[in-house]
């Protein structure tokens, strides 16, 4: 299993151009979330690059388009999986489809809930995608915080198996990776020590 694992670090916690490159430069893949970082790991010349932020605008996916041999994009939404398909369609670009990804939204706090598809719409989404021209849905993405310990990665990949098993055979086939996010606090994080 390890051969077919891969890094994709975080852009948003260390943006230093120096570190993006010398992180991409050793094989390892960006993960950004703005149009701003996806421009940097463009220009520093990395070729695989996650595109995995809330809220994206029109001219940030259109950028995502213009470089869909280096980007795979994660949709957070049913709107912007509508979004995505108008902008694809309306440029018109033969060659190499845009690689998409759904980010499955984990556990609600009270009324507020992570970004994300809710992980029971999956399957429905996933089958859309699948029917739009010049989308390759291949993966699902999903981010838990606050960490202290695997368990809430490990409920949510057997919620995520759940939705796999929803779709179709034929569906499954073309799923082709599980990005898990969210990392782990050190048992004495700077912000949980005592201040002296």
């Amino acid at each position: 299993h390890l051969e077919r694992f891969r890094i994709f670090y975080a852009v948003k916690s260390n943006s230093f151009p120096g570190l993006c490159k010398y992180v991409s430069d050793a094989g390892h893949g960006l993960d950004v979330s703005s149009g701003l970082e996806l421009s940097m790991a463009l220009s520093l010349g990395c070729r695989n690059i996650i595109f995995s932020g809330p809220g994206k605008t029109d001219p940030e996916l259109n950028l995502a388009i213009q470089n869909r041999d280096k980007v795979t994009l994660l949709m957070d939404s049913a709107g912007e999986l509508e979004k995505v398909s108008r902008l694809v369609q309306s440029l018109d670009i033969e060659g190499v489809n845009l690689k998409v990804g759904f980010r499955l939204r984990g556990q609600h706090h009270g009324i507020w809930g992570k970004f994300g598809v809710p992980p029971e719409r999956f399957p429905e989404l996933f089958s859309k995608a699948l029917a739009i021209k010049d989308l390759d849905p291949r993966g699902i993405q999903f981010h838990t915080s606050w960490n202290m310990g695997p368990e809430a990665q490990v409920k949510m990949i057997e919620r995520v198996g759940a939705c796999v098993k929803a779709l179709p055979e034929s569906s499954q086939r073309r799923l082709k990776f599980l990005d898990i996010g969210g990392g782990y606090w050190p048992e004495r994080g700077e912000w949980l020590n005592p201040q002296n």
